[in-house]
């Protein structure tokens, strides 16, 4: 994979998780668990460095033409589950609160918009 298409997967990947979280402070309660505006920011900074730091470790864009789309499923998703225990544990660490609810609809967003992605970048790339 060239290095523009992984430059275009990282970016692709680090929108849709910001707009995953903005997203989910918008649709979830206020009151409670994460109304403070530093909450918000921690979570945005903590989410954003996990996933640059996978990438940097892992580099989960190097996937070669051998691996079947099962397998490439599966590494994705280990990748996404890497990534919130990381910002878990970032969470605790640093003793901040957020609504399972608010984390769940993150994930959940991300996850849908993050293999939506792969998927549409995957048949363009066929396409042209």
């Amino acid at each position: 994979m060239s290095i523009v298409a992984k430059l275009l997967f990282l970016l692709g990947d680090l929108v849709f998780l910001n707009i995953s979280i903005l997203f989910s402070f918008f649709i979830t309660p206020m009151e409670g668990a994460s109304s403070h505006i530093g909450d918000k920011v921690y979570l945005l900074i903590f989410s954003n460095l996990a996933w640059l730091f996978l990438v940097m470790v892992s580099n989960p864009y190097n996937v070669t033409k051998g691996w079947s789309a099962s397998k490439m499923v599966k590494s994705q998703l280990a990748f996404i589950f890497i990534h919130l225990l990381i910002v878990a544990s970032l969470i605790f660490f640093f003793k901040r609160t957020y609504s399972i609810l608010q984390i769940a609809l993150i994930y959940g967003l991300f996850v849908t918009s993050f293999f939506s992605w792969k998927v549409a970048t995957y048949y363009f790339r066929k396409i042209f």
